[in-house]
């Protein structure tokens, strides 16, 4: 094969319950659908450009509901455009220990911190570093919580968190890595408190 052009067009597809399993470390996918085109040179990807519909997907404690992905690559950089109308995290995930450390306590109910309308953009280099952008989301109806930074080919990272509720605003800044994340709270222009 020299150079090959796949395009793929699924209405709606459901996966058996052991690719489920495995592709989500346990959790599950609900029907999906997906237009996608890949080009390939020598057997190797050169370019992958289109979009996914998942309805539900559940993840380490995490759930998604009405997912769509935009995504664009080449050559090992490839860039995620991410919209969810529900993002669902369980008190057992391992992504609640993270974010119970910049969301205010009344956020959670029932143990979960359920987000509405989250949106963001994902890009990684040769797929080992990576940067998020405008990665935004709604509680409450007047909650926000909104991110944007990176992590390098060895896992550091460095960013920015708030979250604001009404005239209520705090700010964070993201360091360490990719396993043990760090967050530094604004007070003020010249000093830092460590949360």
């Amino acid at each position: 094969f020299r150079d090959v052009e796949v395009r793929t067009h699924i209405d709606e597809v459901s996966l058996a319950a052991p690719v489920q399993k495995l592709m989500t470390q346990g959790g599950s996918i609900g029907t999906l659908g997906m237009d996608m085109v890949l080009r390939l040179q020598g057997g190797q990807v050169q370019s992958i450009k289109g979009q996914t519909q998942v309805d539900m997907m559940s993840v380490e404690g995490v759930d998604l509901h009405k997912t769509r992905v935009s995504v664009e690559g080449k050559a090992g950089d490839v860039t995620l455009n991410t919209q969810f109308k529900i993002l669902k995290v369980g008190g057992a995930s391992p992504a609640a220990a993270v974010l119970k450390q910049v969301t205010p306590n009344e956020w959670w109910t029932e143990g979960s911190l359920e987000m509405q309308t989250v949106s963001g953009q994902f890009h990684w280099q040769n797929l080992k570093a990576m940067q998020w952008k405008n990665v935004q989301g709604t509680i409450q109806k007047t909650g926000k919580l909104l991110t944007e930074g990176s992590w390098d080919d060895k896992g550091l990272l460095k960013g920015q968190v708030q979250n604001r509720d009404g005239k209520n605003q705090k700010k964070w800044v993201i360091q360490g890595d990719r396993e043990n994340p760090l967050f530094m709270e604004q007070v003020s222009s010249t000093s830092a408190v460590k949360r």
